[in-house]
């Protein structure tokens, strides 16, 4: 489940490129050992290494499920809500995520990597919003 997780966070961070011509494409997502994990269609469509659609992302930063249901949202100052509205994390300026209690849990630094607690690599997310990048190994939506 944990590896679901993370592959869905993966894809939910890549499906938030903003401003270049990456986001007409579909993008290729990776682990931190270079292994294709899913990609992110141009629609907003997460899919599974299979190309199957597993997730959603809307114009207004929601985070649906293959049902449709909205499972979670990043807001545009960065605080990471659950379904219910509730926030559940934050993301500083600087790509520190924060659990709902403040404390440090990771970060996502500006080339897209994505560090756990210790500072080791977990993942790849270049060029997209540190806040959707966030999603991928720190907070359990589907």
């Amino acid at each position: 489940m944990k590896k679901l997780r993370s592959l869905i966070g993966l894809m939910v961070a890549a499906a938030m490129l903003v401003g270049t011509s990456q986001a007409a494409q579909a993008q290729r997502l990776r682990d931190a050992s270079g292994n294709v994990t899913g990609t992110v269609r141009s629609d907003g469509s997460i899919c599974d290494r299979s190309g199957n659609s597993v997730a959603r992302i809307d114009g207004s930063g929601n985070i649906r499920d293959r049902a449709g249901n909205t499972v979670g949202r990043i807001t545009s100052s960065g605080d990471i809500c659950n379904k219910s509205g509730n926030t559940v994390g934050k993301v500083d300026r600087d790509g520190t995520v924060r659990d709902r209690s403040g404390n440090s849990i990771g970060k996502v630094d500006s080339d897209g990597t994505i560090r756990n607690k210790s500072g080791n690599s977990v993942g790849r997310a270049s060029g997209v919003k540190k806040e959707w990048a966030a999603v991928l190994f720190f907070f359990d939506f589907i």
